[in-house]
């Protein structure tokens, strides 16, 4: 399938989507509204890279690095750079959250749609979505693993004033989930 997004034609398989088609279009007007153009973007638990490729597309980054765990979706976002000839602008990587990312590596700006559920909440969402591998892979972190390594980790690649803006579940989750672990990895939460 294509997802058109501006000039970029954003490839990839249905079962790949977490929301990026839909509710991760909204990390535009958030950006723009609150921070404005960065140099470098990240999007973590990117799949795809529909949010990446929307801010790259309307100016809010230079140059867009995405990395997730699933190598189909990175396969997507080749053949997406490829068919775009943007190259020269995006970095990709596999990786598992932050594990896979070169040291040298750095961001002014890391977005990302996390996975939602824990194991207290996903029973609930299995009833109502088909939670085959690619599902859990999308959205099942648990006991908030994946969470903690982001959170502890992501700060040595981040450049100074760098913000970080993911999207989480308030169905499923809460801030209080995520406070401690924001706090242990020197980050501040606003």
């Amino acid at each position: 399938m294509v997802f058109k997004v501006g000039d970029i034609r954003v490839f990839y398989d249905e079962r790949l989507d977490g929301g990026g088609t839909s509710f991760g279009q909204l990390f535009v007007p958030i950006v723009r509204r609150l921070i404005g153009p960065s140099r470098t973007c990240f999007e973590a638990f990117s799949g795809p890279a529909f949010i990446g490729f929307s801010l790259l597309v309307h100016d809010l980054c230079e140059e867009l690095v995405v990395a997730d765990v699933n190598p189909e979706a990175i396969n997507y976002v080749k053949l997406t750079v490829s068919e775009n000839k943007l190259g020269n602008r995006v970095r990709y990587y596999i990786s598992d959250v932050l594990n896979g990312i070169p040291e040298g590596e750095r961001f002014d700006l890391v977005v990302g749609n996390p996975p939602h559920f824990n194991e207290n909440t996903l029973k609930n969402h299995c009833k109502y979505a088909q939670c085959d591998q690619i599902d859990l892979l999308k959205s099942y972190d648990e006991g908030w693993k994946l969470h903690r390594s982001f959170y502890l980790n992501i700060r040595k690649f981040l450049n100074k004033g760098a913000n970080i803006l993911l999207v989480e579940n308030s169905k499923v989750s809460s801030e209080g989930d995520f406070i401690g672990m924001i706090n242990e990895g020197g980050l501040k939460y606003v």
